[in-house]
């Protein structure tokens, strides 16, 4: 991923790759137990303010883990186009996320791991956005997101507005 700022994390991310960042239409991609597409339509807008992410194998070597998300910008892209970006370093930089693999490891509570690891997530990009909104004098950006992590056969759901 190609960032334009510095995030506030040190550590490495490598274990999403490949992750596939959409800024053109997907039409159909198979990764064998289930199948990808997506589409944004700018309508009369001006500019796409839209942003989608795809990590289809979080960790393919052990782990059956997916996470999608949709991202919608207002009064601009940067919000939309930041957590992009860091959205993934947030869920997977986590102690909600070591607890997760640790659930996978040694037979735990997946569901509360994997929502927590999600409520983290929300929790710690957002206050990456809002640092570097102000940073950035982005007074007024913002974005919704739907998200979705996929961990064996659970599915949680993230949506903010």
């Amino acid at each position: 991923m190609d960032m334009t700022f510095n995030s506030t994390s040190n550590a490495q991310t490598s274990l999403v790759q490949p992750t596939i960042q959409i800024t053109h239409p997907v039409d159909y991609e198979d990764y064998g137990t289930f199948a990808v597409s997506a589409h944004t339509e700018i309508g009369s807008r001006k500019t796409q303010e839209d942003r989608l992410i795809i990590v289809p194998k979080m960790n393919p070597e052990k782990y059956d883990i997916s996470f999608f998300g949709v991202f919608d910008g207002t009064v601009g892209d940067f919000s939309s186009d930041t957590i992009q970006k860091i959205i993934i370093k947030h869920l997977t930089e986590s102690p909600q996320w070591e607890k997760l693999i640790n659930a996978l490891e040694n037979g735990g509570d997946i569901v509360t791991c994997a929502y927590d690891a999600m409520f983290r997530m929300y929790k710690s990009a957002d206050e990456e956005l809002l640092g570097l909104c102000a940073r950035f004098s982005h007074d007024y950006a913002s974005s919704t997101s739907v998200t979705v992590l996929m961990v064996n056969q659970y599915i949680v759901v993230g949506h903010l507005v």
